[in-house]
């Protein structure tokens, strides 16, 4: 509590971008929903090939276990990806007069340095940063940190 009488007084508030968040997440579920499509028809036509087969071998224990252990980090790699953004529904910042606090951590404007904003596309997905002399925040997840950054410091857009 100290720490924020030092900031000073607060300017404005930056939240979660709600819209984004859900528009990624659904993105990724239709992904991995066409992903496992895929998979099930290769299955099935596996499936109609090997029954029109004379003689197909049984598989071993061991060859379901591999089977079974592959499946299960695919399935674990796509839920960890696809939901992913579900961790930023919490991220926020608070700008105050002589600092701001970045996800429930404050920090000064001399500790933070030069601070500029820089943007990455990836091929569906667009992020955003904050670097500072101390880090770069990912502000991807929070709505107008950008613009509210400069209203509350430069009064422009």
């Amino acid at each position: 509590m100290q720490k924020h009488k030092h900031l000073g007084r607060p300017i404005t508030r930056s939240g979660p971008d709600v819209g984004k968040i859900v528009f990624q997440v659904g993105t990724r579920l239709l992904f991995a929903a066409g992903v496992c499509r895929m998979a099930l028809f290769e299955t099935r036509s596996q499936q109609r090939f090997s029954s029109a087969s004379v003689n197909v071998s049984s598989s071993s224990t061991a060859d379901m276990i591999v089977g079974i252990s592959v499946v299960m980090f695919f399935v674990l790699t796509y839920f960890v990806f696809t939901f992913r953004p579900l961790i930023h529904c919490r991220d926020s910042i608070i700008f105050y007069e002589n600092g701001m606090e970045i996800c429930k951590k404050t920090w000064t404007f001399s500790e933070l340095g030069d601070i500029y904003f820089t943007y990455s596309n990836r091929i569906l997905f667009s992020f955003t940063y904050m670097n500072t002399s101390v880090k770069k925040f990912d502000v991807t997840y929070i709505k107008d940190a950008e613009r509210n950054y400069h209203i509350a410091y430069f009064d422009t857009i």
